[in-house]
């Protein structure tokens, strides 16, 4: 029975204001699972969606996973995740360009499907804000033809109800796994789900295997990925990457305060920094009103519309009606550019009480 390397969400460009590593990083990465595939003999890798975290993918970011693809001799089954879907329309995504390899691999990002390989049957699921009804349906449209002499393993990136994320933070999901429903699949071999960035298990062959990186400040570290022997799909072994961590840093700023070159910083400083600060390239300065600093000579502003990439998908899963999703965005929009406008107000007023004082 084949081994499986089950991993998700790279979100290959999420670091991108950190030029001189976040490629660098990334590639660390994907190194690393090449090097454990080979180690551990697998022989597939199955990638659950979230390759990419922006949509205005950069030539170098897509080349540094086509190029991965291209060496790595064992077949990977991949799907798209919500970051990677461009529209609502499906298939219409940034893993497009991929979706036709000529090699041996399969990214999968259009209607569900069943794959059929010599030893095991893969039924990708690409996300599409499944519900219940519709994600069983398919399931079990896909399972009547497949026959139980070799492993099944469903693929797939939704959140499913019982998860949570970094935080412990139980997520609102439109999809559940009991023990219930799970026994009405018994072909089914084991789940590999992606969209949660921390490994968990939410039944005994139903897996998160999390992200193989941090990718955002915040989430905790001891990331990595599983692999699954399909013949004990219960046990699956955490392997974890050591791959460049993210640390947030707050408190006074020292002149001489030593900055770890394998490390990506966030510094948030708790008073306001003298003019000659320098931080190296590795290190993003976010000041407590929104500036962002990477040395002396670059001070800009992080755009608001960082602060709701996703708030849409957010606003859907809590469970708001999808006509008004459009208007809570706008809303939310306004309120953080009135608030901007009150904190930028109120900074001004701080400096012309500071000039009269002086």
């Amino acid at each position: 029975m084949p081994r499986i390397l089950h991993t998700s969400d790279f979100h290959i460009n999420a670091l991108r204001k950190f030029p001189d590593f976040y490629l660098q990083r990334v590639r660390s990465t994907l190194n690393e699972i090449s090097l454990l595939a080979k180690k551990e003999e697998v022989d597939y890798i199955v990638m659950a969606g979230d390759v990419y975290h922006r949509l205005d993918i950069l030539h170098e970011e897509r080349n540094i996973f086509s190029e991965w693809l291209r060496k790595i001799k064992v077949p990977v089954i991949g799907i798209s995740g919500n970051h990677d879907k461009r529209t609502v329309e499906i298939g219409d995504t940034s893993l497009a360009y991929l979706s036709k390899l000529p090699v041996n691999h399969v990214i999968h990002d259009g209607p569900p499907c069943a794959v059929e390989m010599e030893d095991c049957t893969f039924i990708l699921f690409p996300y599409e804000k499944w519900d219940d009804y519709e994600f069983y349906l398919i399931l079990e449209s896909r399972l009547e033809s497949q026959v139980n002499y070799k492993p099944i393993v469903v693929v797939m990136h939704e959140a499913i109800s019982g998860c949570t994320i970094d935080g412990g933070f139980e997520i609102p999901a439109k999809i559940h796994l009991d023990s219930e429903l799970l026994a009405k699949f018994p072909l089914v071999t084991y789940w590999a789900l992606g969209d949660m960035h921390s490994k968990q298990s939410l039944a005994p062959n139903v897996w998160y295997s999390g992200a193989p990186h941090q990718t955002n400040f915040g989430e905790n570290r001891g990331k990595g990925v599983l692999i699954v022997d399909t013949d004990d799909p219960t046990n699956p072994e955490f392997f974890e990457i050591d791959s460049m961590p993210l640390e947030v840093v707050t408190g006074p700023y020292y002149p001489d305060l030593e900055w770890d070159p394998k490390i990506l910083f966030k510094y948030v400083p708790d008073h306001v920094l003298p003019a000659n600060a320098f931080f190296p390239s590795n290190v993003i300065v976010e000041e407590k009103f929104g500036s962002v600093r990477k040395n002396e000579d670059t001070l800009g502003q992080e755009s608001m519309v960082g602060i709701f990439y996703g708030l849409e998908d957010t606003l859907l899963r809590l469970g708001l009606k999808s006509d008004l999703v459009p208007v809570a965005v706008k809303l939310a929009h306004k309120s953080a550019k009135e608030l901007r406008i009150s904190v930028v107000s109120e900074k001004e007023q701080d400096k012309k009480v500071t000039t009269q004082d002086a």
